[in-house]
């Protein structure tokens, strides 16, 4: 996936929804190797509903935070309670930051 920021719009203003509905309880983000801190996640969970009755989890939730996106090449992770990967995504972040000559130099 590929996100491209826009230069006219204020970088305050441009925020990249991650999401995931039905997770188990104790599920969390990983952000590039990093976990996103128990604030973050307290502030974007949200009970939701079993979806189907004859589901044999009793708690899931929906798990979402805005993240301020940062040129690059990230990888998002989400993890059981246990640490185990569910799923994961590859991405890219483009455009409006000043590159360094040796950002340059580096490609």
């Amino acid at each position: 996936m590929l996100v491209a920021l826009d230069p006219d719009i204020p970088p305050a203003r441009q925020r990249i929804r991650f999401r995931a509905q039905g997770a188990p309880a104790g599920s969390r983000w990983v952000l590039d190797g990093k976990r996103m801190p128990e604030s973050v996640m307290q502030a974007g969970r949200v009970k939701a509903e079993k979806v189907a009755a004859s589901s044999q989890q009793n708690d899931v939730e929906e798990l979402g935070f805005d993240w301020m996106p940062w040129p690059g090449r990230h990888v998002l992770a989400l993890q059981d309670a246990s640490g185990k990967e569910l799923d994961s995504l590859r991405f890219e972040v483009r455009g409006a930051v000043e590159r360094t000559k040796n950002d340059l130099l580096s490609k």
